[in-house]
């Protein structure tokens, strides 16, 4: 007979109903609800500062048509009301619990 396998219920993007994808608000939203692990998009900024972005650029999500790369974290943070957390900050507002990240792109991109 074969044992049941445990199941791990994991956020994509954290809690994109209630919350902009992406963001501390969707990452505890998600942890919160019961969210055994959260996923997201690990993205660099122009001056090398991992940030939370899932798209190559602003315009989706922020109505800002500028490519993440071509931004420094301080200008992210201002285009965006401080919206796009850092990968450290994620972490802080996440307290340990599992994050899955997903790391798009590339050094050419």
């Amino acid at each position: 007979m074969d044992t049941p396998r445990a199941l791990t219920a994991v956020a994509h993007r954290g809690d994109p109903y209630r919350h902009r994808e992406n963001t501390l608000g969707s990452l505890r939203s998600a942890l919160k609800r019961g969210a055994d692990a959260v996923e997201t998009d690990v993205r660099l900024t122009r001056d090398g500062v991992p940030v939370l972005l899932h798209d190559e650029t602003l315009k989706r999500l922020w109505q800002q048509d500028r490519p993440l790369r071509s931004l420094s974290a301080e200008e992210v943070r201002g285009l965006t009301a401080g919206g796009v957390p850092t990968l450290a900050e994620a972490l802080a507002a996440t307290d340990g619990s599992r994050l899955m990240l997903d790391l798009p792109g590339g050094p050419g991109e």
